[in-house]
């Protein structure tokens, strides 16, 4: 119950963000690319806005590329929520076939917990 509740609690504060950034849009917002996705608006006419929301999907498998637009897009407002949407990251990969089970892999060089301000 007590998930449930810090659940709806997380998602009311997204909402927020969202209903904030749309209305009072002040950001240079860029759309991203992988391992980015971009976060949507969508009004009542089912217009989408881009707003500087950004989940992070999977590892950063493009060693410093990654990194670098993920700074940049820091520098331009954005806020960063990770997205379990490969396997089990940004928790440990448990696919035996998958290099990045092996935490020495680059992608593991990153504290993924750290770049983010919350996990979906």
């Amino acid at each position: 119950m007590l998930k449930i509740i810090i659940l709806f609690l997380f998602l009311l504060v997204l909402l927020f963000f969202l209903y904030s950034f749309t209305k009072y849009n002040k950001f240079t917002i860029t759309i991203c690319k992988r391992p980015f996705v971009q976060v949507f608006a969508v009004d009542e006419n089912n217009h989408k806005t881009p707003i500087n929301i950004a989940l992070i999907t999977f590892p950063f498998i493009h060693d410093g590329e990654d990194l670098k637009l993920y700074k940049e897009l820091k520098q331009n407002g954005y806020y960063f929520l990770g997205c379990t949407s490969y396997s089990e990251f940004p928790g440990d990969i448990t696919n035996i076939y998958d290099p990045a089970k092996d935490k020495s892999h680059f992608v593991w060089k990153y504290d993924y917990h750290n770049l983010v301000q919350g996990i979906i």
